[in-house]
């Protein structure tokens, strides 16, 4: 049998998203390490990045003790204050580096640092009435003028999931919240975790010949991680396209990155470059800067501790006449993004997770579509960062881990947290006993021609013991941004 995608993992987790996001022909799993990484890094890094700490074992006999904490606001420290010149001169010191036309820096001035652990708080029944308040305020705010209809308003628990026969068909769906209304709000329905939430799909599982004013929405409790989706059907409409039976996928589950064959090119989110949309053309900056306004302007939920933020812009061709934007998101706390991976194939992979969130604009001042929405983190312990390595020392560390044969392409030099999130006895994320150690790190991303593979290196960034660990992915994917 097989489960819902969404609903098992839980959260955004890298291996799914980029999965249903993946490169076709490539696929989205992360597979095991090739030789030709061995061209690239030096024994010194498997050694790091096969590090593993004990804080997964303590997480699940510390789950019980963590409450919610909200580090004190205090006068932010210093990331980088260089100009983009700047930094490709710092980067030019050093042989290995080549640095790209298109470098891309993506880095605060300033910011307060932090480690801190994050966790999933199980809601109470307070909080889950409180949220189906909310999912009917953001319902009609995005809609208006399209009133909800309580026949294809789903709710997914530990108690109400899909399950599918091998060759995909539908054998138990999703439990629709008219018919458990009583049992969901005395706290039958919510299951061992307590997590809860809410689907609004009108073409789910309906076999539609063709989209009318379908619309789709899940938005997710507070307390949970930010696997939300919205779908309004546009981007769908105007690709055209069908399944292999000549029906319209489900709202819920079309990734217009997954469908749309006719890739443009990355750019940076304050290109200047311009395509027209569906209305009229609108410049790439103009375009994500909306939807940063528009993401972390939606009303519900009212007490907010992150952000949303766009970390990059694929364009594709929607139709003859039609571009769109696919822009790439990300939660931000306190002005530092969470590490984002791009769909692909990954031929080694890192003990971090990353978020894969995106947004699509087919149309100007509107978005059709997102998956993950980000608004809230709960920090547990946390330690406040006086001082981080600095960007001059990140290069001089990271030079040093590469091995001499090739001379690497700088394509992005960024500033994020990276995400340890706790696992099962199977080495998954544990979504029963969500727990995530946090720090700050600096990201290298690479290409080197070599091996003609891409290279995102992690250095952390606010290390006490004089050794820092430095780990790394790669990917055949482009991982570069046009200006």
């Amino acid at each position: 049998m097989k489960k819902s995608v969404l609903f098992l993992t839980g959260i955004l987790s890298a291996g799914i998203i980029l999965s249903a996001c993946g490169d076709r022909q490539t696929g989205g799993q992360r597979q095991e390490n090739t030789a030709a990484e061995d061209n690239a890094a030096s024994e010194e890094t498997d050694a790091a990045d096969n590090t593993n700490s004990s804080d997964d074992e303590k997480g699940k006999e510390e789950e019980e003790e963590l409450t919610l904490n909200d580090p004190p606001e205090t006068p932010p420290i210093t990331i980088m204050d260089l100009s983009e010149e700047e930094v490709r001169e710092e980067l030019a010191q050093y042989p290995k580096f080549k640095v790209s036309e298109n470098l891309f820096v993506n880095v605060p001035k300033e910011a307060q640092v932090l480690r801190y652990t994050s966790f999933h708080r199980h809601p109470t029944l307070e909080d889950t009435k409180a949220y189906a308040k909310g999912f009917q305020e953001i319902y009609d705010y995005i809609f208006p003028d399209h009133p909800m209809d309580e026949d294809y308003l789903y709710y997914i628990s530990d108690t109400s999931d899909t399950e599918y026969d091998d060759d995909g068909n539908l054998l138990q769906d999703f439990k629709k919240v008219k018919d458990y209304r009583d049992e969901i709000f005395s706290g039958g329905e919510v299951g061992p975790t307590g997590s809860i939430c809410f689907l609004y799909d009108e073409s789910w599982h309906r076999q539609l010949k063709e989209l009318d004013s379908e619309v789709c929405l899940m938005i997710p409790h507070p307390t949970g991680y930010g696997n939300g989706v919205l779908n309004k059907g546009k981007t769908l409409k105007l690709s055209g396209y069908k399944n292999e039976e000549g029906f319209c996928p489900n709202l819920y589950t079309f990734w217009p990155c997954d469908y749309l064959e006719d890739f443009v090119g990355a750019y940076q989110p304050d290109s200047k470059a311009s395509f027209k949309l569906a209305d009229k053309e609108v410049p790439i900056c103009e375009a994500a800067a909306f939807v940063e306004r528009y993401m972390n302007g939606l009303p519900y939920p009212k007490e907010r501790t992150a952000e949303t933020c766009v970390i990059g812009v694929n364009v594709y061709k929607v139709n003859a006449d039609t571009y769109g934007y696919h822009f790439l998101t990300t939660r931000k706390y306190r002005g530092i993004p969470y590490d984002h991976i791009q769909s692909g194939s990954y031929t080694k992979s890192t003990k971090y997770s990353e978020t894969t969130g995106f947004a699509f604009m087919v149309e100007s001042n509107d978005i059709d579509a997102f998956l993950g929405y980000y608004q809230t983190v709960s920090v547990a312990d946390y330690e406040i960062c006086d001082k981080i390595i600095p960007f001059e020392e990140a290069a001089k560390i990271i030079s040093g881990k590469l091995s001499d044969k090739p001379q690497f392409d700088v394509l992005n030099i960024e500033f994020v947290y990276l995400d340890e999130r706790n696992k099962d006895e199977e080495g998954h994320v544990d979504i029963s006993n969500y727990i995530s150690k946090i720090k700050p790190a600096w990201k290298f991303t690479m290409y080197n021609p070599n091996d003609e593979y891409y290279y995102a290196c992690f250095l952390d960034a606010a290390d006490t013991t004089g050794k820092p660990e430095f780990t790394y992915y790669t990917t055949s994917r482009d991982l570069g941004f046009q200006k």
